[in-house]
């Protein structure tokens, strides 16, 4: 069995790159392969269905002749990680991938805290480990990054934003936090 090298048919870098930031590892869970997968350039879909998928030739051009390179992207997400993670945990994956960035929601899996009084949002991402520190906090209330999902994408401006109340919280791109007053 022979295969083409994973290049990127425009720019000729390589695909998988852990110093280009490209890379999608076995180690993944399935929601993060997805998401990896899907963030891919379109240009590298028929590489990847090609040389990454079990599917026959034909069918992958019947595939990526799709009106919406989306739906084909989403395709081969799903076939790539039911090979590594099974079909059962690849369609969980595309079915969050589609409530969080499609549909704007919340995770299944989202850490979720419980407060009983009002407690400093920066505190409770360093408790759940969903920043590495105060200034990597700073440095995303200063980018816009954090935002309040249950309250239209409110985001987050003040560096001393204090959690009172219900909230799902959006931090960056991939990470989310709900907050729940008992």
């Amino acid at each position: 069995f022979i295969t083409t090298l994973l290049e990127n048919p425009k720019t000729g870098e390589k695909m998988m790159s852990k110093s280009l930031g490209t890379g999608i590892f076995l180690d993944f869970d399935a929601d993060q392969m997805y998401g990896a997968l899907m963030s891919q350039p379109d240009e590298n879909m028929k590489q990847l269905f090609t040389d990454c998928t079990r599917l026959e030739l034909k069918e992958i051009e019947e595939i990526l002749k799709t009106d919406n390179p989306r739906d084909a992207k989403m395709r081969l997400s799903f076939e790539i990680v039911k090979i590594y993670h099974g079909e059962k945990s690849a369609k969980s994956a595309e079915e969050n991938f589609v409530l969080t960035f499609q549909k704007k929601g919340m995770p299944e899996d989202s850490v979720q805290v419980q407060i009983s009084t009002a407690t400093l949002l920066r505190d409770l991402l360093l408790q759940e480990k969903l920043v590495s520190s105060k200034t990597d906090f700073k440095r995303l209330v200063d980018k816009g990054a954090i935002s309040i999902l249950s309250e239209d994408n409110f985001i987050i401006q003040d560096q001393d934003f204090s959690c009172d109340r219900d909230m799902d919280i959006k931090i960056g791109k991939r990470r989310f936090l709900k907050v729940r007053k008992v």
